[in-house]
């Protein structure tokens, strides 16, 4: 796995204006008005911290596109019958 990618990079990527959007979605981001099911980047998965002790992250861009696409597909709603 090749974490190669900027969040810029990957902001660009995925067609994503604010970082916020990104980082919203990482498992390890404490803010309780995130629900836990829409938090799908996993860290070592998506992405690394550059250093232990950096707030900077190296992100994997073949696995985050592919949770990115996943995660934001369209839910099929079931089709109500019309009564004729």
């Amino acid at each position: 796995m090749p974490f190669t990618a900027s969040t810029r990079d990957m902001m660009q990527t995925l067609g994503v204006l604010d970082a916020k959007t990104l980082h919203r979605r990482r498992e390890d981001y404490n803010d309780k008005s995130v629900h836990p099911d829409s938090q799908f980047f996993k860290v070592g998965v998506h992405y690394l911290r550059k250093s232990p002790t950096s707030k900077q992250l190296v992100w994997d861009p073949e696995t985050t596109v592919r949770a990115w696409i996943e995660a934001t597909k369209a839910q099929p709603q079931p089709v109500a019958e019309v009564p004729q």
